[in-house]
């Protein structure tokens, strides 16, 4: 679980730094934005459920409300630069982790 929260963090992270995102608090609202929707993520995708056997079902279905959660965190916490390119910063740092994270939970552990 740690691998992949990390490794969410190190894609995000690239992705919110080429957006010009530089503030301290900005990092610190991205920072703590990711911890709770990959811990959230996390503890969904690790719970029995109807799925279990088609993860990457789970991963893409869960990943919407992710989508959701954080343009809603970035819009509210966030104040460096304009709507669309904080909404923009959301959109293709989530789809770059789903992306990868689809590749990555057919081979980590979950």
């Amino acid at each position: 679980v740690a691998l992949r929260v990390f490794l969410t963090l190190g894609i995000e992270g690239i992705v919110f730094f080429l957006f010009g995102f530089r503030d301290k608090t900005s990092w610190l609202a991205f920072l703590l934005m990711n911890l709770l929707t990959q811990g959230i993520l996390n503890v969904i995708l690790n719970r029995a459920s109807p799925f279990a056997s088609y993860l990457i079902f789970n991963l893409v279905l869960m990943e919407f409300w992710v989508f959701a959660a954080e343009i809603i965190g970035v819009l509210a916490l966030i104040k460096e630069h304009g709507r669309f390119r904080r909404v923009s910063y959301v959109l293709v740092a989530n789809l770059a982790s789903l992306v990868v994270g689809g590749y990555l939970i057919t081979v980590l552990p979950i």
